[in-house]
């Protein structure tokens, strides 16, 4: 590589560096760029185990810091709205107030940064009041419970209509994207855990959608659900939060490459809304039971393949499943990627084992006429099982292995047909064989004209014996049906001095 592209390069990495600096906003609490505990990320389940509401996800991030630290504003607007979300509430209403500082001043939606906690008789601003960055907005409220981890809670949302409007209807707001997206210096530097999720199982493996599980090293089949059980900290380490972003990939003789299951950073929106994500994101039931309790327990199961690959959620991502009757049976390496917002990973795999089987069927028909179906040979083959026609002409092979699959059919002086069929499912396949290459008086198909054949035919024509898989190649005399004529013929070529077969076609 030359100097000049080298400065080029390392030019261009600057101004990339430096365009992100300037976008990015500094913290909320002093001091705004070095490490800040974060005690509630983004995303986090916050379902109560005795359901007396639906599960929702934290709508912003908790910055772990003492009473009475100063709160300042993150970046430039109009204050939309100053409250409480518990007025009702004379016990819990002083440590829910909430200041919003929006980009515009009319009732148009419009993007706002919400400060949470704040110390009622701290705060600085009023409705209406432009601020800039750095302006003092409050100080953060002391709890005065043990139980409760003094923090500032940041949210960023989109809302609209007046002053009331914003105040009173707090349950509507949408809740647009992950704070520390936004923030700059955001530094960790310990990656997530991924802990075992089934028994002594890295991972579980259930039917899709389901909490049918499949027993420890159990060999998976059908539409396959992967939980992965998963958590991370951020420069705080009292309970466990979540990870910023989860991926899988499959390997073996089919494969799945590195794919997006989960990244905590999109609009999740209003608390109405994120049960529908909760579902697709997290399992929770008897078996993978996800659990948010602050100080006694916290568990997070991840289902790693409802996604389309994006690092969108949609509820239509539930749906999404590893088909493994698409993939050949045998073993197969399944990896599992958490990662934090400072791109520390955690990586780790199992092996596990496929085995899909299904029933192929059919008919075989005969494009010469021949009135004799049967000994057709179909054979499944990369897995070596085969069935030979019935007298209709009829086959079936159970148990074939699941995944594009090779089918042969071949029959002695007849063109052969190999297809490749997809079989995750029961499959039937019909064909018809045309008239290939044969040899006209070898009745009995070893391939050489002699007094077997005339054993074989009066043996098919007086004995019940097998009929000539070529029908054509025994009409010697080319009358259009097999009988006594064709032995005497035979024997005249043979002993007498007697013309030539000439069959049919």
């Amino acid at each position: 590589m030359s100097r000049k592209l080298m400065k080029l390069l390392l030019l261009l990495s600057a101004m990339t560096m430096l365009a992100a600096s300037v976008n990015a906003h500094p913290w909320p609490v002093w001091p705004d760029s070095t490490y800040h505990q974060v005690s509630g990320l983004y995303g986090v389940w916050t379902g109560p185990e005795d359901q007396s509401y639906p599960p929702y996800m934290h709508s912003g991030a908790d910055i772990d810091v003492p009473f009475p630290t100063p709160v300042y504003a993150i970046q430039p607007g109009y204050v939309k709205a100053v409250l409480t979300t518990q007025a009702g509430n004379p016990t819990y209403a002083p440590y829910y107030w909430r200041i919003l500082i929006g980009d515009s001043s009319g009732t148009q939606p419009c993007d706002a940064w919400m400060y949470a906690h704040i110390y009622q008789y701290s705060i600085a601003v009023t409705v209406g009041q432009w601020v800039e960055v750095g302006d003092s907005l409050g100080v953060v409220t002391d709890w005065n419970d043990a139980r409760i981890i003094v923090h500032l809670h940041l949210s960023k949302i989109n809302f609209y209509g007046d002053a009331a409007h914003w105040a009173s209807h707090y349950n509507d707001w949408e809740f647009i994207g992950n704070p520390l997206d936004e923030i700059d210096n955001v530094n960790d530097t310990f990656p997530p855990v991924l802990e075992t999720a089934y028994n002594s199982q890295l991972l579980a493996f259930c039917a899709n959608e389901t909490s049918n599980y499949f027993e420890e090293g159990a060999a998976l089949s059908g539409d396959v659900d992967i939980i992965c059980r998963a958590y991370d900290y951020h420069n705080w380490y009292i309970w466990k939060a979540i990870p910023y972003s989860l991926e899988y990939s499959i390997s073996g003789d089919s494969s799945i490459p590195w794919t997006n299951s989960v990244r905590f950073s999109q609009a999740f929106g209003t608390y109405d809304d994120m049960p529908s994500f909760v579902s697709v994101i997290f399992k929770d039931d008897g078996i993978c039971n996800t659990y948010f309790d602050g100080f006694d327990r916290q568990d997070f199961y991840f289902t790693l393949t409802n996604t389309d690959g994006d690092t969108i959620t949609e509820t239509s991502d539930s749906q999404a499943a590893w088909q493994t009757a698409n993939f050949h049976n045998g073993q197969y390496l399944v990896r599992v990627k958490a990662s934090d917002r400072s791109w520390n990973s955690a990586i780790d795999s199992m092996t596990v084992t496929v085995a899909n089987y299904f029933t192929l069927s059919g008919h075989v028909g005969l494009g010469d006429g021949n009135p004799y179906p049967a000994g057709t040979i179909v054979t499944a083959v990369p897995g070596g099982k085969s069935d030979t026609t019935d007298t209709a002409g009829n086959y079936s092979i159970p148990l074939v292995d699941g995944g594009s699959q090779m089918i042969t059919f071949s029959r002695p002086g007849y063109e052969t047909i190999d297809t490749v069929v997809m079989m995750n499912q029961e499959h039937q396949i019909d064909v018809v064989l045309t008239l290939g290459v044969f040899l006209c008086g070898d009745g009995n198909n070893d391939n050489i004209v002699n007094i077997r054949d005339v054993t074989f035919l009066i043996n098919f024509l007086y004995k019940s014996g097998p009929p000539p898989l070529v029908y054509q190649a025994a009409d010697v005399n080319s009358d259009t049906i097999v009988n006594i004529r064709d032995v005497t013929y035979l024997i005249n070529n043979l002993y007498k001095s007697g013309p030539n077969p000439e069959c049919p076609f």
